[in-house]
């Protein structure tokens, strides 16, 4: 399979940006992390339900990347926890989408769970450094991409799943936009297994990440594969930017910096 990432045609947005929801792909939007704040250890969720996450730092951090402002992981104690609001509880139908560039493998990119295959799905890189996908259930429910994810290299993922467990799942793994061949295409089989007691971890909670992830977008219906192409094209294209606000100066006045306020391009008259 052919993939390659070339550069966004997009900046990421600055911190202030809100969600555009009378875009289309703002529909089903239950989380929105777009990892901008730069400092501190909070990383707001813009989406309507504010499930803002909270990092334990470790030895990683915030760090300027070739996609903007990342978290950076450290395979060990770094996580961010975004909590469990009913709006993240048992997402059905369930997508999910992101950027991430790893130095590790057999280790989970983002959690719902109490562990790897248990109460909850994870996304994940494998030992074998295929892309997967698990939910818990009577068995769990895998998918694995025959596409193997290289080292110290940005992709975007994303996940479409319908919700289901057994022979009617439909699962879809895209890896730069493209869903190729399955090395495992396991639909699993009984109920699945609640994770409604389980936080939302980006980072992982078992089998902990090392690398960067510059956003973590969630949704609660199926992402269809021409919104992911758009998403890879464009991945900010439903958010929207602070507005600047500007005065016009009467001729012959002096514009000069306002001390008391910070937004570019606001003047007073001296």
């Amino acid at each position: 399979m052919g993939v390659y990432l070339r550069r966004y045609h997009q900046d990421k947005p600055p911190i202030g940006s809100t969600v555009n929801w009378g875009h289309p792909l703002a529909q089903g939007l239950v989380g929105c992390w777009l990892m901008n704040e730069g400092c501190g250890n909070r990383v707001l969720d813009i989406s309507n339900y504010r499930n803002n996450g909270i990092a334990t730092t470790g030895t990683g951090g915030w760090k300027n990347t070739l996609k903007g402002k990342a978290y950076r992981f450290d395979g060990t104690n770094t996580v961010i926890n975004c909590g469990s609001a009913n709006i993240l509880d048992n997402i059905t139908p369930f997508s999910i989408e992101f950027m991430v560039y790893r130095t590790n493998n057999n280790s989970n990119f983002i959690q719902k769970a109490s562990g790897y295959g248990s109460s909850g799905w994870s996304v994940s890189v494998l030992s074998s450094n295929a892309f997967n996908f698990n939910v818990a259930g009577g068995t769990n429910l895998s998918y694995s991409t025959g596409f193997s994810l290289a080292a110290s290299t940005w992709y975007h993922l994303a996940v479409s799943w319908n919700g289901i467990i057994g022979s009617s799942a439909d699962v879809n793994l895209y890896i730069n936009r493209t869903e190729g061949a399955y090395t495992l295409a396991d639909n699993g089989s009984g109920n699945r297994s609640t994770d409604a007691a389980q936080n939302l971890n980006i980072g992982g909670v078992s089998y902990r990440f090392a690398g960067d992830i510059a956003y973590v977008r969630l949704w609660r219906r199926m992402l269809m594969p021409a919104e992911i192409s758009s998403l890879y094209e464009a991945p900010y294209q439903f958010i929207q930017t602070p507005r600047r606000i500007f005065y016009s100066l009467p001729a012959g006045a002096v514009s000069v910096p306002n001390p008391r306020r910070s937004m570019t391009g606001v003047n007073r008259i001296k």
